[in-house]
């Protein structure tokens, strides 16, 4: 709750500040990662960090002297990237900014857990191709179904597509990419592991779209129901009811998901830790 309320006050107070410093320490250690294994294809050159958060990880490969543009549609990340950082910004979203038709190339596109919050991810990831030098290389990592509960980040379902490490594969060499590496990442010890892939275009390929016939594990709607209801703390609920009470400590993406100028914030006279929103009259 304070921690809300910190975060609540910065907000009103329009200052440009990180909400959550613990979680930035993470982000650091897990582009440091990246570096150890995306120096090893691209020592120097042009790098897009798409979804770049607060820059803690765009700014970890301009200090080791790549070129770094980030983008991040974020109103408050984005000027701290570049009113505290001074990294050159694309205040948008990946969809905006690939319509837009950039004219820029990249040695390097850094595209970490931000397809399973697309739209349309064949049709975004279709167009980010073009967007690679032709020996360019694209580091995409996503969070695998079956692993992955973490409240903090999917409680509110931002997560619009899920995958697996089969689908994943025959996804991006669908849209004529070649796997280079396959990396396992965990990011800190209460994490689950992720999935990550370092691709190149596949320049000389006739390709035959590849579906999933079988996968490893059994992903109907009620085993994902279930997946989502996973290590929720009950308080005294019948375990068959929809409805649950749970508390977390913070929600990462809370403020880029919710648009605070169309809802009032309601805080429970009965129970001081329960906050509520409410849709602002038109």
């Amino acid at each position: 709750m304070r921690w809300f309320q910190r975060c609540w006050k910065k907000i009103k107070s329009k200052e440009v500040a990180v909400f959550n410093p613990e979680l930035e320490v993470i982000r650091k250690r897990r582009y440091g990662e990246y570096y150890t294994l995306l120096s090893r294809y691209v020592r120097a050159g042009k790098v897009l960090d798409v979804g770049a958060g607060f820059g803690t990880g765009s700014n970890i490969f301009r200090d080791y002297g790549y070129e770094v543009e980030a983008l991040e549609p974020d109103d408050n990340k984005a000027q701290y990237i570049k009113k505290t950082l001074n990294i050159p910004l694309y205040p948008s979203s990946i969809e905006a900014f690939l319509t837009a038709g950039p004219s820029q190339r990249y040695d390097l596109i850094i595209f970490a857990h931000c397809l399973e919050h697309l739209d349309t991810p064949a049709t975004t990831f279709a167009q980010l191709k073009k967007l690679l030098k032709p020996s360019g290389v694209l580091y995409v990592e996503v969070s695998v179904l079956w692993n992955f509960i973490t409240w903090s980040d999917a409680l509110y379902l931002t997560h619009k597509s899920n995958f697996g490490e089969e689908h994943l594969i025959r996804f991006v060499k669908n849209h004529g990419f070649s796997v280079q590496e396959k990396k396992y990442m965990r990011h800190s010890s209460k994490e689950p592991w992720d999935f990550g892939l370092v691709l190149k275009k596949d320049l000389g390929v006739s390709r035959k779209l590849a579906v999933v016939t079988k996968t490893a594990k059994n992903h109907t709607a009620d085993t994902i129901r279930k997946l989502y209801r996973k290590n929720l703390p009950m308080t005294g609920i019948p375990a068959r009811t929809e409805k649950f009470i749970y508390s977390v400590p913070h929600i990462d993406q809370f403020y880029c998901t919710l648009k605070f100028e169309n809802y009032l914030l309601i805080k429970s006279a009965t129970r001081p830790n329960v906050l509520t929103f409410t849709p602002k009259s038109p």
